[in-house]
């Protein structure tokens, strides 16, 4: 038996053998035609796993067509030679041939094919007990079983890992619609539709269109957000903010004693003060210059011994960073137990100072007697505010604290026995409300010759 071959493996096109078959009258040659067509040929969604295979069969030594019924058994192998069986053997009795031409389906008599997803695949076939040589190489039609195996081309859900220096999923769009659209459709999902997360340097989501549309659009039909941006954002041109109150944009910025920033728009000016932040004024997103959120504010209720010479109430501070110059108010509620004793005068100072041992620069802040001709008793409760203004000249890390001395009468029941000291940072000069860039330009311009 001599075989003769000639292969081109590549789906849709034309495959080749031409072999001997022994017992037959004289040799034959098979052609392989267009194979590897999916069951499903009206391209459905529901795919059936199947391949219909397609060859041709002629007489080796005329080249006529083979008109005959034989029995043909399939294979699919790892490797050209030898190697592992994949898939097989399937037997596929009665195969009639007509004019040369016979159809087989794959996967139709004993199913199992392979998923296609770990190439190559060699398909090996025997006609009428003679089996073909080389093997046939499948190349990228059957592997796309592994694309094909869900609604619309795509196996859901998908997760995998991919390291390359290139775009991990690009889509280019040359016509006038969008590039990607992504739906949920469960009005009781709090997920979002497209979620980005990077952890370098680089964007977590990236939209770049060079036409008059948004790079990226969101749209919540719900009570849920257009788009929520948990981390730093980097606006380098400029926010368009149209829509209802409420709605066109929202800012939220976590402060240091807590809560949020929220506005319906934002209007910003030219030339900002340094250290001052722009904020709502009200619910229309009316916007004005304010204060920042520099605060610290500390609740101390230990016990703490108050002597005749300064004392710190024992961590009743407060410590903050501020950008540049301007003032930080500070203010103690404070309460404190008094022993006094009739017939000696009580005499209690309170201050805030830069110094855990010196009553400060300032004055008393709070200078209380309790006169000599009280009764006697041993427990006097008083609360008193205390309240303190200090300069700064740049930026810096500041730390004021509550002290306290008993200039007469000091006693061991002579007690600090709570407070809550809050320290606030306020720039200067502040700045005015603009309802313009043309009035902040005034503003800024009066506030200039006025500092002249």
């Amino acid at each position: 038996m001599s075989t003769r071959t000639a292969i081109s493996v590549a789906m849709f096109a034309i495959l080749v053998l031409a072999l001997g078959l022994a017992g037959t009258a004289g040799a034959r040659s098979m052609e392989l035609g267009e194979g590897a067509v999916f069951g499903d040929a009206d391209l459905s969604r529901d795919i059936q796993e199947t391949i219909w295979f397609q060859g041709f069969v002629a007489d080796a030594g005329t080249s006529e067509p083979i008109n005959a019924t034989y029995t043909l058994t399939a294979r699919m192998y790892d490797a050209e030679f030898g190697g592992a069986t994949v898939w097989g053997p399937e037997t596929h009795v009665a195969t009639v041939i007509v004019d040369g031409w016979f159809n087989i389906e794959l996967g139709a008599v004993v199913g199992g094919l392979p998923a296609f997803d770990t190439p190559p695949y060699y398909l090996q076939l025997t006609i009428d007990g003679e089996t073909l040589a080389p093997r046939l190489k499948l190349a990228s039609v059957p592997s796309a079983f592994q694309s094909l195996g869900a609604d619309n081309g795509l196996n859901l859900p998908y997760s995998g890992t991919l390291g390359t220096s290139g775009h991990a999923f690009h889509i280019t769009n040359t016509g006038p619609n969008v590039c990607g659209y992504f739906i949920i459709n469960n009005a009781g999902s709090t997920a979002a539709s497209l979620y980005g997360m990077h952890n370098g340097p680089g964007a977590a989501v990236l939209g770049w269109h060079n036409g008059t549309g948004p790079a990226i659009k969101g749209v919540a039909n719900g009570s849920g957000y257009a788009g929520v941006f948990e981390g730093v954002v980097t606006v380098s041109d400029s926010i368009v903010a149209r829509g209802m109150r409420g709605r066109a944009l929202t800012v939220e910025h976590s402060i240091a004693a807590g809560g949020t920033l929220a506005c319906s728009g934002i209007w910003m000016t030219r030339n900002p003060v340094e250290g001052y932040v722009l904020r709502c004024a009200d619910e229309w997103g009316n916007a004005e210059w304010g204060p920042p959120n520099v605060i610290d504010t500390h609740d101390e209720n230990s016990t703490t011994n108050i002597g005749s010479s300064a004392t710190q109430y024992d961590e009743a501070q407060v410590t903050l960073t501020v950008p540049g110059p301007g003032y930080i108010v500070v203010t103690s509620n404070v309460r404190v137990k008094i022993s006094h004793t009739s017939g000696t005068l009580d005499n209690l100072e309170l201050n805030h100072s830069t110094s855990v041992s010196s009553m400060g620069s300032s004055n008393t802040l709070v200078d209380e007697e309790i006169p000599s001709t009280y009764g006697t008793d041993t427990d006097m409760d008083r609360t008193f505010s205390v309240h303190s203004t200090h300069g700064v000249t740049g930026a810096g890390t500041y730390t004021y604290y509550l002290v306290g001395r008993m200039v007469s009468g000091q006693d061991s029941g002579d007690l600090f026995w709570y407070a809550q000291t809050t320290g606030i940072y306020y720039p200067y000069p502040p700045p005015a409300m603009a309802a313009s860039d043309e009035d902040a330009e005034l503003l800024r311009k009066k506030a200039e010759f006025e500092n002249q």
